[in-house]
C-alpha cells in the first residue's frame, strides 16, 4: 500500500484498501474492514470505475452486516446498519447485473444482498410489516445467485447460496423448508 501511495496508482492504492477490507472482515474485525472498504470506494468512485465501485460496495455491505453480530449495538442500530448494507449490497447487484459482466461476482452480490435481508430478518420484529419484505428480497437475492452460478458453472456459489437461505428459513421458524432446501 505504501509504494502503491508512493506511486500515486489510485486504481491499485484502492484494490490494496479493499485487500485489507477483506482481510480485516475475514479476521473478524468488520469495524476496521469497514474503515478500508469505504476509502476503496471513495477512490473507485472518483474513478468511476463500475468494478472497483461494486466489489467494494459488496465488501461494505458484508462489513456492516458482520457489525451487526454483536451483542453492542442495540436492535434499532442493527437495523440501521442492516438498512445502509442493503443500499450497498443492491448498488453492487445493479452493478454486476447491468454494467460489469462478471457472472461469478453477480453471484456473490446476490448472496450478500440475500445475507443482508436474512439478518434484518433476524432483528425485526415477527409483527413488524417490513419483514416479510425482507424474507422476499432475502428469497429472490438467493434464487437468483443460484440460478446465475449454476448456468456458470460455479456450482460452489449455488450450494453457498441455497445453505443462507435453509438458515432464512431457519430464522423464521420453518424447518421444513430448511430441511427441504438442504436436500437438493
Amino acid at each position: 500500500l505504501h509504494l502503491r501511495r508512493k506511486l500515486g496508482r489510485r486504481y491499485l492504492i484502492g484494490l490494496s484498501l479493499l485487500t485489507l477490507g477483506l482481510i480485516e472482515t475475514r479476521a473478524g474485525t468488520p469495524e476496521r474492514a469497514r474503515f478500508h472498504c469505504e476509502q476503496a470506494l471513495e477512490i473507485f468512485r472518483e474513478m468511476e470505475d463500475a468494478r472497483g465501485i461494486g466489489i467494494a460496495c459488496n465488501a461494505l455491505a458484508e462489513c456492516l452486516r458482520l457489525i451487526t453480530d454483536t451483542d453492542l449495538l442495540t436492535r434499532e442500530q442493527a437495523i440501521e446498519y442492516l438498512n445502509t448494507a442493503s443500499t450497498y449490497a443492491e448498488e453492487a447487484v445493479k452493478i454486476f447485473h447491468e454494467q460489469v459482466m462478471e457472472p461469478l461476482r453477480l453471484a456473490e452480490t446476490y448472496i450478500e444482498d440475500g445475507c443482508v435481508y436474512r439478518e434484518l430478518v433476524r432483528h425485526l420484529s415477527v409483527d413488524d410489516p417490513q419483514r416479510s419484505a425482507a424474507v422476499e428480497k432475502s428469497r429472490m437475492a438467493y434464487e437468483a445467485a443460484t440460478e446465475v452460478a449454476e448456468r456458470n458453472g460455479y456450482e460452489y456459489r449455488a450450494i453457498d447460496a441455497l445453505v443462507n437461505m435453509a438458515w432464512l428459513y431457519y430464522y423464521v421458524g420453518d424447518v421444513r423448508t430448511a430441511e427441504d432446501i438442504l436436500r437438493i
